[in-house]
């Protein structure tokens, strides 16, 4: 999976917007103790991730992580490691993830990922114990074709 994410992240890649190419491991989601990629980058991952790093490595240990997250910024599962688990861990769809949810007023708030294609729709969400709610996502920026990720995202209730 990592390869494919890979051949398609640097096909579409804009050397305009991302000068250095891609590579293989970048999509990986586990790598092995000292790792290139994370000596190179070695730039700290923002503090707010922590709650939705630790829930895609939650997702990803139960088997529930959808295939596209696997393009995820490697900095994320990164900010994940040695947090607490947060007490939702997500809102799932096919097309999109809402990482370390939580409710407020009509909207749900988190970090969110989604496939390019999901863009401005109202998608059914469930959370992990199947619970469904219908959310409208934003309107994202496409930036290199693969995943469009937003850190704080808020996804009005649809209807």
């Amino acid at each position: 999976m990592a390869q494919l994410n890979y051949w398609i992240a640097e096909t579409n890649r804009s050397s305009q917007r991302r000068g250095r190419p891609y590579e293989p491991d970048d999509f990986l989601l586990h790598k092995p103790p000292g790792d290139r990629r994370e000596q190179v980058d070695s730039e700290a991952p923002p503090r707010d991730w922590g709650p939705a790093g630790a829930a895609l490595l939650e997702l990803e240990r139960r088997g529930l992580l959808p295939s596209f997250a696997c393009a995820a910024d490697p900095q994320l599962e990164r900010a994940g490691k040695g947090q607490p688990v947060p007490a939702m861990l997500a809102l799932l769809h096919d097309q999109a993830l809402l990482l370390a949810p939580w409710a407020e007023k009509d909207q749900w708030r988190g970090f969110l990922l989604a496939e390019p294609e999901a863009s401005g729709l109202d998608l059914t969400f469930s959370s992990v114990d199947g619970e469904q709610i219908v959310l409208r996502l934003p309107e994202l920026e496409v930036v290199e074709g693969v995943l469009c990720s937003l850190p704080q995202a808020t996804l009005p209730l649809a209807g």
